[in-house]
This record gives structure tokens, C-alpha cells and sequence, in this order.
């Protein structure tokens, strides 16, 4: 009986069935003896193993068919040129894609990116929720609908508003309570991208709807003012949630294109190195 490695190529006497793909789509064909002898005539094992290696890496790191490294697509997510519609949908320099023009490990860094960005609103969020206890226990809200916070006065722990949010945070110091305002309204304004200095100067916006009172040391608040600004973070928190879950999916999709190529690629490297070795017995 004839070598089955020679079976399968130049001196086939029978016909194979394979799993191929084609057009994108796996297919499983039955190729007779004279197909065979043919493939043997064009085929390069070695080239077209090292054609599906490049494939692979290809799908794994590629937009737009172009390849990039995994350090350039962080600098890309970092300088804002790959980012993300409210939907989760990727916009690449102001063009929107689709997930096949995407790889998934493209996908896998903008979600690394979106929730580390959620847990740092979560833990904006926890610092108003200090201060809107605080206010809550006021009652210059009950008088005027507003309060005003001296920072210079805190830092000698008699301003009224200190004294309550020391009562809210027992676990903070009151190094940390005394920049706790400040930090979570500069924070406020860069997530929600409203327009003003971070700064404590006279007229920058905080929270949304109100300026600096005269001078820098003092805050006024209206009552309103900082459940807006939770609602305001707990929408964008959802916004980042969904568009997490469509990456996700995308993923999934890109995911499963580049298993089907290293599938593809260590079956063929299974089938030829199997015909070598049957060789070679």
C-alpha cells in the first residue's frame, strides 16, 4: 500500500474530505485525487503557515486593515484619537467603524480603559455622597436654599460646613477633609467636561451651576447643587457601563474570527506535520 503522505499530494489515488475556508466561512469538501494532484503542485506549507501567523497577529491588533502596536493603540486611546460613540460603537480619528475593522485586542484595551474610568467615578461619587450628607445636615439650606464653605476657615476646623462633613467622614483626616471639596469638584469638571479652571480662582464653575463666591477661600453652594452633580456622574457612569457591554460583544465577534484562523492554522500545522512523521515511520 502507497505512503499516505504521497496519497495526499502528487501521487494521490483517492479523494480527501477537509474542512476549508472560503469567502470567510468554514466548508467541509471532498477534493478527488486529480483536485489533489493539483493543490500539491501550488502549495508551500511553510508559506502558508507563516501567511495564517501574520493573519492572526493581524486580527489581534489591526484597524482598518492597518496594524498597529499594542503601545501605539494605548497612546491613540490616551490622546482621544480612538474613541467611543455614547453606544459603544469605536470612532477611529472622527470616522466610525465597525467591529470587524476593529482587533480584538483593540476592544480589550478600550475596555480596560473604560473601566478603569468608571472606578474613578465611583469614587467621585463616594466623595459627594460625603458632602451631600454634610449639606444635608445644614440648616442654612432651611433658611436661604444656599451654604457657604470658607477653606480658609477649615483649615482651622471652625468653618460650620467642615464641622458637619467631619461628622460624615470619621475616617477621613482633616488634611483629607479639607481638600475632599476641592478634589471632587475639579474631578466633577473634568468628567463631565465642563468648561472652567481647576483651579480655586474667583468665577471658575463648580459642580455645574456655581461660581466662586468674592474671594478664593469661599464656596456658596445651592441646595440642588451637588444631587445634580450625582445625577449627572451616575448617568455618565451608565453611558460608560453600555458602551463596555457593546465592546464586549464586539469582542466576542473579533474574538472569535482570530480563534477560528489559529484553529484553522494548527490543524493544517497538525495534518502536515502528521503526514511528515507517517513519513518518515
Amino acid at each position: 500500500m502507497a505512503d499516505p503522505y504521497w496519497q495526499f499530494g502528487a501521487f494521490a489515488n483517492a479523494s480527501v474530505t477537509a474542512t476549508v475556508f472560503e469567502d470567510g466561512e468554514r466548508k467541509t469538501e471532498t477534493l478527488g485525487a486529480d483536485e489533489l494532484k493539483v493543490v500539491d503542485e501550488n502549495i508551500d506549507p511553510w508559506s502558508i503557515l507563516a501567511s495564517l501567523g501574520e493573519t492572526s497577529d493581524t486580527v489581534r491588533y489591526q484597524i482598518k486593515g492597518v496594524e498597529y502596536t499594542s503601545n501605539e493603540i494605548q497612546t491613540m486611546i490616551n490622546d482621544g484619537n480612538l474613541t467611543l460613540t455614547s453606544a459603544g460603537s469605536i470612532v477611529f480619528n472622527g470616522e466610525t467603524l465597525e467591529y470587524a475593522e476593529v482587533g480584538y485586542e483593540v476592544h480589550t484595551l478600550m475596555i480596560e480603559k473604560l473601566q478603569d474610568d468608571i472606578e474613578q467615578i465611583n469614587e467621585l461619587l463616594e466623595k459627594l455622597n460625603y458632602i451631600s450628607a454634610a449639606l444635608g445636615e445644614s440648616t442654612t439650606f432651611e433658611e436661604d436654599g444656599e451654604i457657604t464653605y470658607n477653606s480658609f476657615a477649615a483649615a482651622f476646623g471652625s468653618d460650620e460646613f467642615f464641622k458637619l462633613l467631619k461628622q460624615e467622614t470619621p475616617e477621613l483626616s482633616d488634611t483629607e477633609r479639607v481638600t475632599l471639596l476641592q478634589d471632587a469638584n475639579n474631578d466633577y469638571i473634568y468628567w463631565e467636561n465642563i468648561s472652567g479652571s481647576t483651579t480655586s480662582n474667583t468665577g471658575t464653575y463648580r459642580f455645574g451651576t456655581t461660581t466662586l463666591n468674592t474671594t478664593q477661600y469661599l464656596m456658596t453652594f445651592q441646595e440642588n447643587d451637588i444631587s445634580n452633580a450625582l445625577e449627572a456622574l451616575r448617568n455618565t457612569v451608565k453611558e460608560k457601563t453600555t458602551q463596555t457591554e457593546t465592546l464586549s460583544t464586539d469582542f466576542q465577534s473579533s474574538n472569535e474570527q482570530y480563534t477560528s484562523v489559529i484553529t484553522a492554522m494548527s490543524q493544517y500545522a497538525e495534518d502536515f506535520y502528521g503526514s511528515i512523521k507517517q513519513l518518515t515511520d
